[in-house]
C-alpha cells in the first residue's frame, strides 16, 4: 500500500487582514498584532498560516508584530480539516522611524488668584495615547484627569511636561480560547497588562457584576456577554480598558453526520463527515455504528474499532463496507471532557441479498400506485424482524409503528405507500441489517385547475375563480391546497381571485386522510391592464317611415358580457331584447350607445364594465308633406320681377321646424320658410325639425320658373 496523500479542497470563504489595535499611525519598536478574519467561516475551527513566518505558533489567529523601521506587506490563510481557503489580499503595515513628541497646550500661562489653568497633551497624526504629566520634574500626581488623562486642570505654579504612551495595555484572553461555548461548559477570562510587570494592579471588569472585591485578574465565564478589563495602580493611575471579547454561550449542540455514498458500489470507500453547529477549537471525534435494538424501537451505538477511539479531524473513511449499515457521530472538548448530544442516526445502503438478512418486495417492481396492496417480506438467521423506512425528506419510522404498514412475522404490509422516493429494509433481532430497496409511490389521480367563467379574455379588476378537479377522485372526500396561498382557506376548492395586471402561474393539489394527489399542471392566468370599450353597430342610420332599424352592441376578442342601453343619455327600456341583450330595434331617432357588463355583483349586477361606446346618432323619416307654393302663382314671370316661394308642412302644426332649399343657393337663415325666387331656378325643399336632428321630411320639386 503507498503512502498516504492529503488532498485539500479549496472553500471560497474570503480571509481578511485587520490591525489590532487599529491606529492610524505605528512607531518602529511599538507592538501590534495581525488578526486574520475569515469570512463566514464562524461555524468552523480554523488553523491559520501567515506570511512572512514569525516566531508565533502557526496555527495563531493572530500574529504578533515589534513594528520595524522598514514596512511589509502581510497575508493569511486558514485550514479547517481538509478544507483550505486561499491568501487574503495583501496589508502592509506602514512603520514611521521617528520617535513622535508630545505637546503641550496652556489657553494662558497665568493661573489667576484663586483659579486654575486648564492643560492639554496631544501627539499629532496619531490616536489610542495615555499621557503622563510631570511638575517640576517629578509625576504630577495632583492632577484631575479627563479621559485618557489628555487634559488636566491645575492651580498650582511650576514647570510642566507630558509625555504619551500606548500599547502595553490590558488583553482579555480566553482560556480555553473558546469564544463559542455550550451549556455546562466554563471558559477562564484572565486580564493581562503588558509591560506592567512588577506593578500592583487591582484590575477592573467590565460587565460590573464581575467587580467583587477583592477584585481578580481572573474570572470563570459560564454566561453569555461582552467582556473586557482595565488595571488601576491608585485613584488616579488606570491603564485604559482593553478590547471587548465577545462569549456566547449556547445550548447543548447536536452534530450533523452526513454519509458519502448514500448507495454502495463494490471496492468503494465510505466518508462520514461530523459537523458542529458554530465548530470552535478543540472539538475531538467519535465514531459508531448503529446496531438495531428491537426492545428499545431505537439503536445502540458501538464505537468503530478501526478509529483509535476517537479523531482530530471531523471526517472519517471506512474502507471494505460491504453492507447496509448504520453510523453515528457525536464530539467532545476540554478537561474534563464536555460531550456533545449524538447525531441522528444516517445509513449507507446496499441493494446485494446478504444470507443473513435479505429483504424481497411484492409486487416485485420499484414504482406502485399508493393504494396498490405490497409486501415486504424479511429472510435470514433471525426470528424476530423490524422493516425500517426513509423517506426522501430524512423521515425515519418502522412498520407497525405508523400508519403506512402492519407487521406480521417477518412481512410487513404496506397500506399506503409515500408519495416520492423511500428506502426499506429489515433489521434482525440479532443485529443485522439486510439489502435495501427504493420504492417509489405514486399516485393515479390527477388534479387539473379550470377557469369560471370560462373567458378567453380576462381584464384587471374582474373577479374570476379558479376550481381545482381532481380526476377519478370523486368517491373522496378532499382537501384543497394552492399555491400561491391567499387569505382562502388552504381547503378551498375554488381560488377566488380579482384579477392584477400582471400575469400568474397557479397549481393544485388535494389531500384525502393520507392520500395526496401530485401538483396539478400550472395554469397561467393571464390578465389584460386595458379596460375594454363597447362597440355599437347600426346596419344604417336612418329609420325609414313607420320603420325600424337593428342595433348591436360588442366587446372585441371577449364573452360573457351582458349590455345596458343609452338614448339620448338615458337608460333605454323601450330596447327589444335578443339573447344578452346583445342587439336591440329601435324605431325612434336620437343619439345611442351601449357598455358591457360581466361577473356577479350585489342584487345580481354585473361586477365589472367596460368603457360606453361611442355615440351613434340615427335619424328617424317622417311621413309628413312638404308643398312648396309660389306668391303671387306666376309660373311666367318677366326680368325684373320677383315671386315668393313659400314652403308648407302639411300636418306639421305645433312642430319648429328647420328648412333646407335646393339649390344651395336657395339656403336661407333658420326658421325662414320663404325664398324671393330668380329667374331661371329650378329648386326643391329638404325639411328639419328645429333642435336635435329627427328626421326629414319628404321632398317635392316645384314647376320651373321661367323667363319671357
Amino acid at each position: 500500500m503507498s503512502d498516504a496523500v492529503i488532498i485539500y479542497q479549496t472553500v471560497p470563504n474570503k480571509p481578511t487582514v485587520t490591525l489590532q489595535p487599529s491606529w492610524a499611525q505605528i512607531y518602529r519598536g511599538e507592538t501590534v498584532s495581525l488578526r486574520c478574519w475569515i469570512q463566514g467561516g464562524d461555524y468552523r475551527w480554523w488553523e491559520y498560516e501567515w506570511t512572512p513566518t514569525n516566531t508565533n505558533a502557526p496555527t495563531s489567529r493572530e500574529y504578533r508584530i515589534i513594528a520595524e523601521s522598514n514596512s511589509r506587506e502581510y497575508r493569511c490563510r486558514g485550514r479547517s480539516g481538509f478544507l483550505l481557503t486561499g491568501w487574503s489580499e495583501g496589508f502592509t503595515l506602514k512603520v514611521s522611524s521617528s520617535k513622535p513628541r508630545a505637546t503641550l497646550t496652556a489657553p494662558r500661562t497665568t493661573i489667576p488668584a484663586g483659579g486654575s489653568v486648564a492643560l492639554s497633551c496631544s501627539v499629532d497624526g496619531s490616536d489610542g495615547w495615555r499621557f503622563d504629566w510631570f511638575r517640576d520634574g517629578s509625576d504630577y500626581s495632583a492632577a484631575q484627569p479627563r479621559g485618557n488623562n489628555e487634559a488636566i486642570t491645575v492651580s498650582q505654579g511650576g514647570l510642566y511636561h507630558c509625555r504619551g504612551g500606548r500599547g502595553g495595555g490590558p488583553t482579555v484572553i480566553l482560556q480555553p480560547s473558546w469564544a463559542q461555548i455550550y451549556r455546562g461548559e466554563t471558559v477562564t477570562a484572565r486580564c493581562e497588562i503588558q509591560g506592567g510587570g512588577g506593578t500592583q494592579w487591582e484590575y477592573e471588569w467590565r460587565p460590573a457584576r464581575l467587580n467583587i472585591p477583592p477584585t481578580s485578574s481572573e474570572h470563570r465565564v459560564t454566561d453569555s456577554g461582552e467582556y473586557s478589563c482595565r488595571g488601576r495602580k491608585d485613584q488616579f493611575n488606570f491603564t485604559q480598558w482593553s478590547d471587548v471579547i465577545t462569549v456566547t454561550v449556547s445550548s447543548e449542540p447536536r452534530p450533523v453526520l452526513t454519509v458519502s455514498p448514500s448507495w454502495l458500489s463494490p471496492g468503494a470507500s465510505v466518508t462520514l463527515s461530523c459537523q458542529v453547529e458554530h465548530l470552535s477549537a478543540g472539538w475531538r471525534f467519535y465514531w459508531y455504528k448503529a446496531v438495531p435494538d428491537r426492545s428499545k424501537k431505537s439503536y445502540s451505538y458501538e464505537l468503530l474499532p478501526e478509529s483509535n477511539n476517537r479523531t482530530e479531524h471531523d471526517s472519517y473513511i471506512i474502507h471494505g463496507q460491504t453492507h447496509t449499515a448504520g453510523y453515528v457521530c457525536r464530539a467532545g472538548r476540554g478537561d474534563p471532557e464536555y460531550y456533545t448530544d449524538y447525531s441522528d442516526s444516517e445509513f449507507v445502503w446496499s441493494a446485494d441479498l446478504h444470507p443473513a438478512a435479505s429483504l424481497t418486495v411484492s409486487p416485485d417492481r420499484v414504482q406502485h400506485f399508493r393504494d396498490d396492496p405490497v409486501s415486504l417480506n424479511c429472510e435470514g438467521n433471525s426470528a424476530e424482524w423490524r422493516v425500517t423506512r426513509i423517506t426522501e425528506t430524512g423521515l425515519l419510522s418502522y412498520c407497525s409503528e405508523s400508519y403506512w404498514g402492519t407487521m406480521t412475522g417477518s412481512s410487513c404490509n404496506i397500506k399506503h405507500l409515500w408519495t416520492g422516493n423511500a428506502v426499506f429494509w429489515c433489521e434482525s433481532g440479532s443485529g443485522e441489517f439486510s439489502n435495501a430497496v427504493n420504492i417509489t409511490g405514486q399516485i393515479s389521480i390527477k388534479p387539473t385547475v379550470i377557469l369560471q367563467p370560462s373567458w378567453a379574455q380576462i381584464f384587471r379588476g374582474e373577479t374570476v375563480s379558479l376550481r381545482c378537479e381532481i380526476q377519478g377522485g370523486d368517491d373522496r372526500e378532499w382537501e384543497y391546497e394552492w399555491t400561491p396561498t391567499n387569505t382562502n382557506a388552504p381547503t378551498s376548492r375554488e381560488y377566488r381571485i380579482i384579477t392584477e395586471s400582471n400575469s400568474r402561474e397557479y397549481r393544485c393539489m388535494g389531500r384525502s386522510g393520507f392520500l395526496f394527489t401530485g401538483w396539478s399542471e400550472g395554469f397561467t392566468l393571464e390578465v389584460s391592464s386595458s379596460k375594454p370599450r363597447a362597440t355599437l353597430t347600426a346596419p344604417r342610420t336612418t329609420i325609414p317611415a313607420g320603420g325600424s332599424v337593428a342595433l348591436s352592441c360588442s366587446v372585441d376578442g371577449s364573452d360573457g358580457w351582458r349590455f345596458d342601453w343609452f338614448r339620448d343619455g338615458s337608460a333605454y327600456s323601450a330596447a327589444q331584447p335578443r339573447g344578452n341583450n346583445e342587439a336591440i330595434t329601435v324605431s325612434q331617432g336620437g343619439l345611442y350607445h351601449c357598455r358591457g357588463g360581466r361577473g356577479g355583483g350585489r342584487g345580481g349586477e354585473p361586477g365589472f364594465y367596460t368603457e360606453v361606446s361611442r355615440k351613434v346618432p340615427i335619424e328617424e323619416t317622417l311621413s309628413i308633406k312638404a308643398t312648396v307654393i309660389l306668391q303671387p302663382s306666376w309660373a311666367q314671370i318677366y326680368r325684373g320681377e320677383t315671386v315668393t316661394a313659400r314652403c308648407e308642412i302639411q300636418g306639421g302644426g305645433g312642430i319648429q321646424w328647420e328648412y333646407e332649399w335646393r339649390p344651395a343657393s336657395a339656403q336661407v337663415t333658420m326658421l325662414e320658410h320663404e325664398w324671393l325666387g330668380r329667374p331661371f331656378v329650378l329648386f326643391h325643399v329638404m325639411l328639419k325639425p328645429y333642435g336635435k336632428l329627427r328626421g326629414t321630411a319628404q321632398g317635392i320639386t316645384p314647376p320651373p320658373i321661367r323667363k319671357l
